[in-house]
């Protein structure tokens, strides 16, 4: 076989592999209650004493889906902070943030995966980003008080 010969059988090959692995969708969320695909969020800010104990709270419901993970990253390629490592997806679940760790990791990234969690090394099928707190993000003083306006954003 030829030198060029056999570049072209490795394009060829590396191609067709590429073409077999699911690519994901990757969607940009806006405001604090958002629904895309089969996905929908809503989110709430949790007051504390300070700045350094409000929590941020994102209640994710992804119908179809079996796991979900959620990351943040900074600009100019910070690295990636795990925000919650990949879990089991119930009807909804809420992401935990500490308000102050968006400061420096500001883009938040929810995977959605069709996998159980034992399939490892799988990419997601659905990634919806937000940058920052979406604007008009409604903020409480009471953890039931944020619980029963995540609950009644999710069921519109």
């Amino acid at each position: 076989m030829t030198r060029l010969a056999s570049v072209l059988a490795f394009v060829v090959l590396a191609t067709a592999a590429l073409a077999q692995q699911p690519q994901w969708q990757v969607v940009e969320g806006k405001g604090p209650v958002f629904a895309a695909s089969t996905t929908k969020f809503a989110w709430g800010v949790l007051k504390g004493a300070d700045e350094a104990r409000t929590t941020v709270v994102i209640r994710v419901s992804g119908p179809g889906f079996r796991t979900v993970a959620a990351s943040g990253s900074g600009p100019a390629g910070k690295r990636e902070k795990v925000w919650m490592p990949r879990a089991k997806l119930p009807r909804a679940l809420d992401v935990r943030i500490a308000r102050t760790a968006l400061a420096t990791h500001p883009r938040t990234a929810i995977r959605f995966y069709r996998q159980e969690l034992t399939s490892q090394g799988v990419k997601p099928e659905l990634e919806v980003f937000f940058v920052g707190v979406p604007e008009g993000t409604p903020e409480f003083s009471d953890a039931a008080e944020l619980d029963r306006y995540l609950t009644v954003q999710l069921r519109q």
